[in-house]
């Protein structure tokens, strides 16, 4: 790990790393953490100059990094439990309502723009060994989500097309239809939470959209990170004594 200053004292905030894969196949990379002071995200490079920043730690597998604050922040807005009758909410219910989606979302994301090819939207999740991710502009605004399931429709609506060609003109030769961008496969419909969110709030949204996984915005609306049904379930695990061991996304 490279580190920068040196000390072990002062809170931790994680860095969250968001890489935006472009058609010609170069990445973006942005490096943010969250401030709880601020209640906002800022740049890795914002904390650099701030006479609060202790330390700021790079690792190179990106699991780890980490910036060291010594602010106090004691003072924080109350949580969301104090909205409910206690008679209504208890045990880990409560604590549901009071962790936030920042701890135990996927930090370190990868994101797509819209006119990438779907050649390397399919080498970029098998690469990865992601099942769909987050669509956005060149500044990082959420757009759509593309996942494997998109993917296959598109597949499925190809098999469609030359099964149904084949039966009126004799031949399974599909006619070029085929979807060549994210943009045109991509689902544009997406429920997305802000950072301040707790895990009741993603689990509540999940259940009710029916859907797996959320993209997590900061204040200018920009994918910071993303919260799986998985990773709501491995927290109910862990606080209920199971040991779940992290998984972590293997670039091939």
């Amino acid at each position: 790990m490279m580190s920068i200053r040196g000390s072990e004292t002062g809170t931790r905030l994680d860095i969250r790393t968001r890489r935006i894969l472009a058609p010609d196949g170069t990445e973006v990379a942005r490096l943010t953490v969250f401030c709880p002071r601020r209640r906002l995200s800022l740049e890795v490079e914002e904390c650099r100059n701030c006479e609060s920043c202790e330390e700021i730690v790079f690792d190179p597998g990106e699991r780890n990094s980490a910036v060291r604050c010594k602010a106090d922040f004691e003072d924080q807005p109350a949580s969301a439990v104090g909205e409910f009758p206690p008679q209504l909410v208890s045990g880990d219910a409560r604590l549901a309502l009071r962790t936030p989606v920042l701890n135990l979302m996927t930090r370190n994301v990868i994101c797509i723009r819209s006119d990438v090819t779907v050649n390397e939207l399919i080498m970029t999740l098998f690469e990865n060994g992601i099942s769909g991710a987050p669509v956005v502009d060149a500044d990082g605004k959420l757009l759509g989500i593309v996942s494997k399931t998109d993917l296959l429709r598109d597949s499925y609506e190809k098999v469609e097309l030359a099964e149904d060609n084949l039966g009126r003109h004799g031949h399974g030769g599909a006619e070029n239809h085929s979807r060549s961008c994210v943009r045109d496969l991509m689902t544009t419909t997406v429920s997305s939470l802000p950072e301040s969110a707790t895990i009741a709030e993603a689990a509540a949204l999940m259940a009710l959209e029916g859907v797996r996984k959320v993209p997590i915005l900061d204040a200018k609306e920009q994918v910071v990170g993303i919260i799986s049904a998985s990773d709501v379930l491995t927290w109910l695990a862990r606080q209920a004594g199971y040991v779940v061991p992290s998984r972590f996304p293997v670039r091939r």
